[in-house]
């Protein structure tokens, strides 16, 4: 186990799109979500399982994209920051925290 495996509570990315069967990356359960029905997919289900596999990542820039704009909030920039500051929070907390 990587660093980033120890402190994730999902299986680390990338994850790859294969005909709706969302997929990791060697080491861990081949398929680790299904969207739409697997090998007919409709275009929803395409559009939907792209959001799916690009999850990883946009959490990932999320989170950075919080750091940077903490910053420049923390250094008085100009610019919505705590509205922005609180969508961010509330999205990688919906993506990383157990819903009650």
């Amino acid at each position: 186990m990587n660093d980033r495996e120890a402190t994730t509570q999902y299986t680390p990315g990338p994850w790859s799109n294969n005909g709706g069967q969302i997929e990791a990356p060697g080491g861990f359960p081949a398929v680790i979500a299904c969207v739409g029905e697997v090998n007919n997919q409709s275009r929803l289900d395409t559009a939907n399982a792209r959001l799916v596999t690009a999850a990883p990542d946009l959490l990932e820039a999320a989170k950075a994209s919080l750091a940077a704009i903490e910053y420049a909030y923390q250094c008085h920039y100009i610019g919505p920051w705590p509205d922005t500051l609180m969508a961010l929070k509330t999205a990688i907390a919906k993506a990383t925290k157990p819903q009650r």
